[in-house]
């Protein structure tokens, strides 16, 4: 299963927009995500793809592009908590921007093994500013949701 982050793809989206028009397909893109189901997402997603398809083909390209991707926590049927968890990928930027701060005062990579070791001592250093993740207490809800899926066999976003 397959989340992309929708606050990157609002962000791509926004930036290949007119600045007259960002707000108005900033709001239009919020209000898919914040969609009750993914078919009522996909659909102000497309009505806004035909929207930009001339004013910015940029821009509707890349909303095109990985679309379902965005909604598969919308498809999954998730609690709001754990929709707003997964619906970025900040807590994955977080441990990656917290090994970049250790690696970066490595002046000389001897081997492997010494980038395990660093990429090891990066981790361990971000985990010190690791937060529970909202809706944790859900956990067995996404469990549930995603046993079900492969107990039925769905491919990748497939919607059951």
């Amino acid at each position: 299963v397959i989340q992309r982050c929708q606050y990157h793809k609002r962000k791509n989206v926004r930036a290949q927009v007119p600045k007259r028009l960002q707000w108005d397909v900033d709001r239009t893109l919020r209000q898919a995500y914040q969609s009750a189901t993914g078919d009522q997402a996909r659909r102000i997603l497309r009505q806004l793809i035909g929207r930009l398809e001339t004013i910015a083909p940029g821009a509707a390209a890349s909303l095109r592009e990985g679309l379902d991707e965005t909604l598969t926590v919308i498809d999954l049927g998730l609690p709001k908590l754990l929709r707003q968890s997964f619906s970025t990928t900040n807590a994955i930027e977080s441990a990656f921007s917290g090994v970049r701060g250790v690696t970066r005062q490595v002046k000389r990579w001897r081997n492997g093994r010494m980038v395990v070791r660093w990429m090891a001592v990066g981790f361990l250093e971000a985990a010190k500013h690791f937060h529970k993740v909202g809706g944790y207490s859900l956990m067995p809800v996404l469990a549930e949701v995603l046993a079900k899926r492969k107990k039925s066999g769905l491919d990748k976003n497939q919607v059951a």
